[in-house]
C-alpha cells in the first residue's frame, strides 16, 4: 500500500503540470473548470501557487517518501492541505453554480487519496519515520 500511494502521489502532482500548460496555451480549455461568468484570471491567479504547494511538494513528497527522508511528510502535509483545499473549493463552486464538474471530479482523487496517504505514511507522535 505505500508503495502505491507514493505512486499515487507522485501521479497526481506529475499530472497537474501539463495540466497548467493547457489552460495557459489553451483558454477554450478553461471553461471546463470555471463557471462561465468566471473571469480567466480567477483560474489563472491560482498557478503560483498551485505549482509550489501542489505540484512541487507533492513531487518532492513522493520522492522524499520513496527514499524514507524525515522531512517528506511535512512536504506530503503541505501537499496535502493545498490539494484538500482546492478540492473542496471545486466543489463547493460546482454545487453553487452547477457548472464546472470537471474541476470537482479532477480535484476528488486528492481529496480521497491524500488524507489517507497522510494517516498512513507520517509518523505519529511517540513513533519513528521509518
Amino acid at each position: 500500500m505505500r508503495k502505491f500511494l507514493i505512486a499515487a502521489i507522485a501521479v497526481n502532482a506529475l499530472a497537474s503540470v501539463p495540466w497548467w500548460i493547457g489552460l495557459f496555451l489553451f483558454p477554450a480549455f478553461r471553461r471546463w473548470f470555471v463557471p462561465m461568468s468566471t473571469p480567466d484570471s480567477a483560474l489563472l491567479a491560482f498557478a503560483l501557487a498551485d505549482g509550489l504547494l501542489f505540484a512541487g511538494a507533492g513531487i518532492a513528497a513522493a520522492y522524499g517518501l520513496m527514499l524514507r527522508r524525515q522531512w517528506a511528510p511535512n512536504l506530503l502535509l503541505i501537499h496535502a492541505g493545498a490539494a484538500c483545499y482546492a478540492a473542496l473549493y471545486t466543489w463547493q463552486q460546482s454545487i453553487q453554480t452547477g457548472e464546472a464538474w470537471a474541476a470537482a471530479a479532477a480535484m476528488s482523487p486528492s481529496l480521497l487519496i491524500l488524507p489517507y496517504a497522510c494517516w498512513l505514511l507520517c509518523p505519529r507522535p511517540g513513533s519513528r519515520f521509518e
